[in-house]
């Protein structure tokens, strides 16, 4: 029961950060909002990711083997998709492994028991949607689909063309909120130059600080 308290605290602390920081704007980088109709406008509230309990052990153990030699090849950042997996791990039989086991890890089916996070995330993301009135996927940065490529892809199949991407990992200096999601939104923004998709990074510290602070006085 306290873990189930604290993870709807952070679910609630985490949808007014969200909403409060949306009414402040972010910058233009292919197309002037004006220019669009707001029913082309969706978001895409982007969380951490976790491998779920019931994956198999020895898989996963493989994985994070193969994982941490990407991760180090890439200079500490996870956007291995950018960087040819050849240079990483140069065994051809590894690399089909690798690349097979993060296929299923990320498909794995989530539910409540096996990832309580990627449920948290869902939840915020559906209490975004209301509270904005907008479109809300979600996405995960590693570990779990969907990725941000394809909710991006998705958002774009659906006809939308105003794209702005939420992190749940609101603190600045973090290596995923500060390089992994902007090199991903960085491609998906040359890869549709006539689409107007924006990173609405970095929060305001001072506004988190606030929600943080009127959290606090709850308890």
């Amino acid at each position: 029961m306290k873990q189930q308290t604290i993870t709807l605290n952070a679910i609630t602390l985490g949808t007014f950060v969200i909403v409060a920081l949306i009414n402040l704007g972010c910058q233009s980088t292919s197309l002037e909002r004006s220019q669009l109709d707001s029913s082309d406008s969706c978001l895409i509230l982007v969380g951490h990711g976790a491998p779920p309990s019931d994956f198999p052990r020895e898989k996963l153990s493989t994985y994070f083997r193969l994982h941490g030699r990407v991760h180090d090849h890439s200079g500490g950042g996870h956007d291995h998709r950018q960087d040819p997996l050849v240079q990483a791990i140069p065994d051809p039989q590894e690399r089909n492994q690798f690349v097979s086991l993060e296929k299923e890890l990320f498909d794995w089916p989530r539910n409540a028991q096996n990832d309580p996070y990627y449920m948290g995330v869902q939840d915020l993301a559906d209490r975004l949607e209301k509270q904005t009135g907008k479109q809300v996927f979600f996405a995960f940065n590693e570990f779990c689909g969907p990725t941000v490529e394809a909710t991006v892809d998705r958002a774009l199949s659906q006809g939308y063309k105003d794209i702005t991407i939420l992190t749940t990992m609101m603190v600045s200096g973090g290596g995923h909120s500060e390089h992994d999601i902007r090199v991903k939104v960085e491609h998906a923004q040359s890869h549709h130059p006539g689409v107007h998709i924006v990173y609405a990074w970095p929060y305001d510290p001072d506004a988190l600080a606030s929600v943080m602070a009127n959290q606090a006085e709850r308890f």
